[in-house]
């Protein structure tokens, strides 16, 4: 089986809906890879080129898919499938819950992407997400490093998403983050 087979057209009508509203009907949908081998060391990560209707007006919508490798089960599998559930998670319920708490105090979010689909099932882990590089977002090369002021903002977003973490798990008290939510075990 190869990781592509994990993208399903009710995964990715999910995410259309998630996204675009329960009136967009999916017309079709195609893979468009734009990483090389190697980009991505622990996933297969992806593009999905959505088309679909609404308001009888045709329109296209890209996202990210991050799908399991499916690589020969090893002791690394079962930790790995830990670790898409958990990412799904931080995406979806611990994101928002920062987010919120950075608007309170007049803060732009967290630029993280928006998590629109999920599965979640062993062995066939997969998620689709916002597209970034809609938004100007650019792939790097990994073997270039980045350059002082890319280096510079990373370090500054970092900053935010540690301390809108410790603000909302204060909003959690008496529970923490791993206590509040499934698979921080």
């Amino acid at each position: 089986m190869d990781s592509f087979e994990l993208l399903t057209d009710e995964l990715v009508k999910e995410a259309l809906e998630n996204d675009k509203g329960k009136e967009a009907e999916l017309l079709s949908w195609e893979i468009k890879d734009f990483t090389e081998k190697g980009d991505n060391l622990l996933s297969r990560v992806t593009s999905v080129e959505v088309k679909y209707e609404i308001y009888n007006r045709k329109c296209e919508v890209s996202y990210v898919a991050k799908l399991n490798p499916l690589r020969t089960p090893s002791s690394f599998t079962e930790a790995m499938e830990i670790l898409y559930a958990k990412e799904t998670v931080v995406l979806s319920s611990v994101v928002d819950g920062m987010n919120k708490c950075l608007s309170k105090v007049s803060l732009s979010n967290i630029k993280t992407p928006k998590l629109y689909s999920k599965s979640i099932i062993k062995g066939r882990e997969a998620f689709l997400t916002e597209d970034l590089r809609k938004q100007g977002f650019k792939m790097m090369d990994r073997s270039l490093g980045a350059d002082l002021n890319h280096a510079i903002i990373v370090m500054e977003e970092l900053g935010r998403f540690h301390a809108s973490s410790l603000v909302f798990e204060d909003s959690l008290y008496p529970k923490t983050i791993p206590e509040s939510f499934d698979y921080f075990e």
